[in-house]
This record gives structure tokens, C-alpha cells and sequence, in this order.
């Protein structure tokens, strides 16, 4: 959930889940929130991200992947993120992209 002019706004999940926000951008009306997924019965975690409150799963079947940080560039999404515990990726419009290195990408910048 995050709070808009006062207003709580809570994000779809299913019941079965629980969910964890990791990141916020927004841009004009349009609020994007980024984090995981975890079945509440065990199983990995899913990455995904919301828009005004819509999931959008970036990667689902791992045994862990997390996004942790979000933005918007000329209408394309860019979410920084990791899946198995140590490898960190990016997505783009949801097209996932692994980096060469071990470790956690926590932020990022796009020109």
C-alpha cells in the first residue's frame, strides 16, 4: 500500500499472497510500484510491479526474484531488480536483461 494525498491505496495482490513495495515513481496521474510477490503457502518470490494499483509480473517460477527500484523514461518502464538471490537484472517494458556481476541492484539512472 502507499498513501496519496492522504488517501491509502492498497495494491492488488491475490489472497493467496503476500506482497512487499520496494520502490515509487510517479508521473503525472500514473503511480508505479515495484516489489514481490510470495505465495502465503511457500514458493519463491515473484517480481513485479504495479501501475495505479494493476500487477504487471516481471518474473514468476524463480525460487527468488525481487525488484527494488522503478522509473519511467519516454513511456518505457524500467525496473532494476535480482533473481536468484545474487544475480542483479533489469527489465525493460518487461523484457528481463541479466547483468554480468554477483550482487543486489538497488538503484539506477537512465539518460
Amino acid at each position: 500500500m502507499y498513501w496519496k494525498n492522504g488517501e491509502v491505496v492498497h495494491l492488488t495482490s491475490p489472497d493467496s499472497c503476500s506482497a512487499e513495495a520496494t520502490g515509487i515513481f510517479v508521473q503525472g496521474d500514473d503511480v508505479y510500484v515495484c516489489g514481490n510477490e510470495t505465495s502465503n503457502s511457500g514458493g519463491g518470490y515473484h517480481a513485479v510491479y504495479w501501475k495505479n494499483s494493476v500487477t504487471h509480473i516481471l518474473l514468476e517460477g524463480s525460487e527468488y526474484a525481487k525488484a527494488t527500484n522503478i522509473c519511467v523514461v519516454d513511456r518505457k518502464v524500467y525496473v532494476a531488480g535480482m533473481v536468484d538471490y545474487y544475480a542483479p537484472v533489469y527489465w525493460v517494458d518487461g523484457q528481463m536483461e541479466r547483468m554480468t556481476s554477483l550482487g543486489h541492484v538497488t538503484g539506477f539512472a537512465v539518460r
